[in-house]
């Protein structure tokens, strides 16, 4: 399954500074850092599906 949309927590302190965020979550963000998921029109988070 691949996603359609994700979006990512850029406020935790390995993520900081941000001065390009594009180039930052490519090169700094992992999987932990995803908060939500959008697959087929379906929302999912870490822990349930919304």
């Amino acid at each position: 399954m691949k996603a359609d949309i994700f979006t990512v927590d850029i406020d935790k302190t390995h993520l900081k500074p941000v001065y390009n965020p594009l180039s930052h979550i490519i090169h700094c963000a992992g999987g932990q850092d995803v908060r939500l998921t959008v697959c087929g029109r379906k929302f999912f988070t870490l822990m349930e599906n919304i």
